[in-house]
C-alpha cells in the first residue's frame, strides 16, 4: 500500500473513532463562550504556548497587555494556515481552563489572522467578500465591524456551558459544550441586532437556529 494512501486512511480511521462527532466552530459559538476575546502580535512562542501582546482587548482580561495561550496543535482533520511566528497579527477567542487560556475549536477556528484591518476568517462565516489566504479561500471581515458585533452581542446572548463538560479529546482539541442559549433582551432589542447588517443577521439566525435545535433535545415532561 502506497505512504499516501496509508496516511489518507489513517486519517479517516481516527477522524471516525476518535472524533467522529467533529463539526466546525461558528462564529457565534465563538463569541458567546470565550473568557477572552483580543487582537495583537504574537510575541514569543514556545513548545507548548504562545505570549500574545495584546493591542486591542475585547473580552476578559490581560496582565500588562500580554496573555499566554495554548497553541492550536495540527491533526488529520485540521492543520494552522502557517507556522507560529514572532509579529504575526491574530484575533483570538480562548476559554480558560484552569490556568490555562485555551483556543476554541477543534478546527483552528479560535485564531485568525488579521492583515490590513482585515480578519482573515478561519471560522465558519458565510458573509462577507472571500479572499485567498495562505493558499485557502476565506471570508473576511473587516476587524472594526467584528469588534461592534461582538460588543453588542455579548449584550444580548448567553450560552450557558455544560454543568459537566466531559475531558475527551474533544476539550483538548478546543471543543466547550453548552447546554443553553439565553436571550438577554427582550424582541425589540433582538429585531434591531438582527437589522444592522448580514453580519449581525447571520449571528442571529444560527442563534436562534441553535436555541432551538437544544430545545428540542430535551426530554419530554412525563404524563401523569
Amino acid at each position: 500500500m502506497g505512504r499516501f494512501l496509508l496516511s489518507v486512511l489513517l486519517a479517516g480511521l481516527l477522524a471516525s473513532d476518535a472524533w467522529g462527532d467533529y463539526a466546525s466552530t461558528h462564529l457565534y459559538e465563538l463569541i458567546g463562550q470565550a473568557d477572552l476575546i483580543a487582537a495583537g502580535s504574537i510575541k514569543e512562542v514556545d513548545d507548548q504556548t504562545f505570549l500574545l501582546e495584546v493591542e486591542d482587548l475585547v473580552v476578559g482580561e490581560a496582565r500588562n497587555n500580554g496573555v499566554r495561550i495554548k497553541r492550536f496543535r495540527d491533526w488529520p482533520c485540521a492543520w494552522r494556515w502557517s507556522e507560529y511566528s514572532a509579529g504575526q497579527r491574530v484575533l483570538v477567542f480562548a476559554k480558560r481552563e484552569g490556568r490555562e487560556l485555551r483556543l476554541i475549536g477543534a478546527g483552528g477556528e479560535g485564531e485568525s489572522p488579521i492583515v490590513d484591518g482585515l480578519v482573515y476568517c478561519q471560522f465558519v462565516c458565510p458573509v462577507g467578500p472571500s479572499a485567498t489566504f495562505a493558499e485557502r479561500e476565506v471570508a473576511t471581515i473587516r476587524y472594526r465591524d467584528l469588534r461592534s458585533a461582538i460588543i453588542e452581542y455579548r449584550k444580548l446572548f448567553r450560552l450557558v456551558p455544560a454543568k459537566q463538560a466531559v475531558r475527551t479529546i474533544g476539550a483538548e482539541r478546543g471543543y466547550f459544550p453548552f447546554e443553553a442559549v439565553n436571550f438577554l433582551g427582550d424582541a425589540t432589542a433582538m429585531m434591531s441586532f438582527s437589522d444592522r447588517s448580514p453580519l449581525h443577521q447571520m449571528l442571529f439566525d444560527q442563534t436562534l437556529r441553535e436555541k432551538r435545535r437544544l430545545r428540542s433535545k430535551r426530554p419530554s415532561a412525563p404524563i401523569d
